[in-house]
């Protein structure tokens, strides 16, 4: 019987033809301007992607994430906290996908989701680590280093792919501020606050690295 969970090998159904599906995306966003890519956003559902592509997987992380619960002062007026993984079931399905058709997923560093699906935590200062008994590999990158206005560390999960050898380390954030903001959120690891990142800069540019 099918594992939806992971033992089907990763793109034994089908040769890549180019083709890649991008799971969980903004409508209208930067993958809908990409040649190659399928994208999912809310309205079609990326819980339901019937394959046969390889994906890339931005599955929602607020109810995996530091704040979980919900923002602090939300959660202080209302005292309404709300339930860790709560996500309707997409990074399980996003797990099950890039596993079954290969890709990457990402998430932000700090995921609870890598202990609940029982996924090796990769070191901090980068370098790819298995992941787990199917094949997967896993490492921490920042996204400073690619563009982005603020060092934000990303959990990366690949399966039935090259694995590049990315631009490892810290990053000094080096936005102007009238894009970082000049004071330091206190619910985020010190991480400054972006008010108004560019679209271009949302997706993953490291994954085709």
């Amino acid at each position: 019987m099918e594992n939806r969970l992971g033992v089907i090998p990763v793109n034994s159904q089908v040769a890549w033809n180019g083709m890649i599906a991008a799971l969980y995306v903004e409508t209208n966003g930067s993958y809908y301007e990409l040649p190659g890519v399928d994208p999912w956003d809310e309205h079609r559902d990326a819980r339901l992607y019937p394959g046969p592509h390889p994906v890339v997987v931005h599955s929602p992380c607020q109810r995996w994430g530091r704040l979980w619960a919900g923002q602090p002062l939300h959660i202080k007026r209302t005292g309404e906290r709300k339930q860790k993984g709560a996500d309707q079931g997409c990074f399980k399905c996003g797990l099950a996908d890039v596993r079954r058709w290969g890709g990457v997923m990402e998430h932000p560093w700090g995921s609870h989701a890598w202990a609940f699906f029982g996924l090796n935590l990769p070191p901090r200062a980068g370098g790819w680590v298995k992941a787990d008994e199917f094949g997967g590999w896993t490492c921490c990158v920042e996204q400073g280093r690619y563009g982005h206005y603020a060092r934000k560390p990303t959990l990366l999960l690949a399966y039935g792919c090259d694995l590049p050898d990315l631009d490892w380390g810290g990053y000094a954030p080096s936005g102007s501020p009238g894009i970082v903001l000049p004071w330091i959120n206190p619910w985020n690891d010190l991480e400054p606050l972006v008010a108004d990142c560019p679209r271009e800069n949302r997706h993953v540019d490291y994954v085709a690295s």
